[in-house]
């Protein structure tokens, strides 16, 4: 990745396109796809080249047994660990995320008992990889940034 790459944009979405599960999305602040350079870093996830109404791209594939339709937390949980995980490995700055409950909640550990005991073992794992690599992150120098929907440039293009 170029040094000069300051800023990585995470998403996720499902809908009739993308069946019973969610796909995630992580670029760079030029719309390049980041999953298929970094898919070393990734190799605990199911990655695979998907035509998009934005084009093709690479995506992470979530489907957790925790909930039987709406998967889209979960993508978005995956897109950030791998944003996180790629931000790491190459002295991104910022990392952004249009999702309130992982950047308000799971990244800094706050999640309820009951839900957590509910949740997939892989989900469970997911999350405790995100307070991680917040964490470390933030003490690379890193920061996490909430961002609105409308300007995610990882936006899958799936709800338009």
């Amino acid at each position: 990745m170029s040094k000069n790459i300051t800023r990585i944009y995470t998403d996720a979405g499902m809908n009739r396109l993308t069946g019973d599960e969610a796909w995630g999305c992580v670029v760079n602040e030029n719309n390049f796809d980041l999953i298929e350079t970094n898919l070393h870093l990734l190799q605990d996830m199911k990655c695979s080249n998907k035509k998009l109404p934005n084009g093709y791209r690479f995506v992470i594939h979530a489907k957790f047994d925790d909930v039987s339709s709406q998967q889209n937390n979960g993508g978005e949980l995956l897109a950030l660990v791998a944003g996180l995980r790629i931000a790491i490995q190459n002295r991104v700055d910022e990392v952004c995320t249009d999702s309130n409950l992982l950047y308000e909640w799971w990244s800094l550990g706050k999640v309820n008992a009951k839900t957590l005991n509910k949740m997939d073992n892989r989900k469970q794992g997911f999350i405790q990889d995100l307070i991680t690599l917040r964490k470390r992150f933030e003490e690379q120098g890193g920061k996490l940034v909430k961002i609105k929907g409308d300007a995610n440039k990882a936006d899958l293009g799936l709800h338009r």
